[in-house]
């Protein structure tokens, strides 16, 4: 007996009711956004009374939010198996599970998670990329496995060479037996339309890998028109779908963002608002200032979270760029202004919003002309960890994807951590405290950016700080400029763990990135 043309509508407790012991679930979801909450609280409010499903294999893409999707999942010790996914920063119940070795802990890059689905719904087996050499995901470092649980379980990933000898990485196929998705609404035949969703994060093919798997499909959405969808409506249609929830709590459980239950202007183009430089914290901008500098005319570039999305875009402003280039976010967001900080990842008046797989085709094809980014902690050769630091495991999101597939690389950060402050005056720069954590190390924990993979491609690459900004070069940093006032020997490396190289050519930076405002 084939499955119902229209998919029923049923209750949450109704569509996890049948899922099984170790079965592969794949969460859709961007932080808040697009995530299907009323399921996943579903499927947890049925494990705390009968104590099943165990043993599931959550898979998910990019991070999502503290307390929900697959944060509130790893509360439940016996619950999870293993996690496969992006990023953990904002699930800390995550961390602490992976930290206590109640589930494997298996971090592949955004994007190729988001390729690994569209593989599957092309029922090919596995994904072969040349996405993670030379990082931690590559299994001659390893593999992936950002816990104790997932190294004696294995890494999922090989290293193969293709038909032209290169190498190339090798993920294995992913096989949900169940997805959980979110749409904004459905019709009566069960097509789902994503309308208001502030991103398309490709339902589709989660779905159809999900089908070819022989998989069941389970979209949220916030209502049920009594009507039928005009065909451009449709992103997922309803053959795809085996049920469909209608979530009662979109406050909480179908918002926008953190900040936004319901916000037009992450939707749809509006005059953006005015964005004061000066209101930002001085040390965050100065960094955004002389990163924005290195911004061209034409260039498509990707603002990472923190220092990069909350300050260059101000800056850019200020230099009269912001209609000379086009920002994007690994999202599927095209222009706008990033609403930045919790709320990374929508924008306010975007001029498109194509889907998160597409973004990352642009990306990995080469296109992306310079992308920002931030950095936890380097070593003397250049290599960058941004992935496992002071003692969490927050994986890797699309910055793997973004820094080796973008031209030029900024990394942008503080030059120390934790309680660093500084002030401009008399138009010198005066460190007020050093940061407790030290960026310059011996060896960084583990491998997010390799440094030797980006110059045997021949990208060019800036680390830019408050107060120095050094370039890679064959051997590791150099030294390329420091802010006014600055002592060389006892704010620079005296705060190092090693010392870099000096340019012959040492410069001042430009003592406008200081001002109150910037002036092209």
């Amino acid at each position: 007996m084939g499955r119902p043309i229209i998919p029923p509508q049923v209750s949450a407790a109704e569509a996890v009711s049948g899922i099984p012991n170790g079965a592969a679930i794949a969460l859709s979801g961007f932080g808040l956004t697009c995530l299907a909450q009323t399921l996943s609280k579903a499927l947890t409010v049925r494990f705390e009374k009968e104590g099943a499903p165990r043993d599931i294999t959550a898979i998910h893409a990019a991070g999502h939010a503290e307390g929900l999707g697959v944060d509130m999942l790893a509360t439940k010790k016996g619950l999870l198996k293993r996690i496969i996914g992006g990023h953990w920063g904002g699930t800390p119940a995550v961390r602490e599970g992976g930290a206590n070795e109640w589930f494997e802990q298996h971090n592949w890059p955004q994007g190729v998670i988001i390729g690994s689905y569209r593989a599957a719904a092309g029922s090919e087996k596995g994904l072969r990329s040349p996405i993670g050499l030379n990082t931690y995901i590559d299994p001659r470092q390893i593999g992936g496995c950002l816990n104790e649980s997932a190294r004696k379980a294995g890494s999922m990933i090989k290293l193969e060479k293709d038909c032209d000898g290169e190498e190339v990485l090798f993920y294995a196929p992913l096989r949900p037996d169940y997805a959980f998705l979110r749409g904004w609404k459905a019709d009566r035949l069960g097509n789902i339309s994503i309308c208001w969703e502030p991103l398309n994060i490709g339902l589709e093919h989660i779905a159809i890998a999900t089908r070819n798997n022989g998989g069941h499909v389970i979209c949220q959405v916030r209502e049920i028109e009594d009507r039928v969808f005009g065909p451009e409506e449709v992103h997922l249609p309803g053959f795809l779908v085996d049920a469909i929830v209608v979530t009662e709590d979109h406050e909480i459980e179908h918002r926008h963002s953190p900040s936004y239950a319901f916000e037009s202007k992450l939707v749809q183009a509006c005059m953006l608002s005015e964005v004061n430089a000066h209101e930002m914290d001085a040390v965050r901008l100065w960094i955004g200032r002389r990163a924005a500098m290195a911004v061209e005319a034409g260039d498509l570039l990707n603002l990472g979270i923190g220092i990069p999305g909350d300050a260059v875009p101000p800056a850019l402003k200020e230099l009269g760029m912001m209609d000379k280039v086009i920002p994007t976010l690994e999202s599927g967001i095209i222009g706008g202004h990033g609403a930045g900080l919790k709320d990374f990842g929508v924008a306010f008046g975007p001029s498109a919003r194509i889907s998160e797989s597409t973004m990352f085709d642009i990306y990995h094809g080469g296109s992306l002309d310079i992308c920002m980014m931030g950095m936890a902690e380097t070593e003397a050769s250049g290599n960058i960890n941004v992935s496992q630091f002071a003692g969490r495991n927050v994986g890797c999101g699309g910055f793997i994807d973004i820094t080796q597939s973008a031209r030029r690389i900024v990394f942008c950060s503080t030059f120390n951590g934790r309680g660093f402050a500084g002030t401009f005056e008399d138009g010198r720069l005066r460190i007020q405290s050093e940061g407790k954590q030290s960026k310059f190390v011996p060896k960084v924990q583990i491998i997010s950016f390799s440094a030797q993979h980006a110059l045997e491609h021949h990208r060019d690459v800036l680390l830019v700080t408050e107060r120095a900004v050094f370039h890679l070069v064959p051997g590791g940093w150099e030294l390329i400029e420091i802010a006014p006032g600055i002592d060389l020997d006892r704010e620079i490396f005296a705060q190092m763990s090693f010392r870099p190289k000096v340019s012959p050519h040492l410069k001042t930076m430009n003592p406008r990135i200081f001002q109150n405002i910037l002036c092209p």
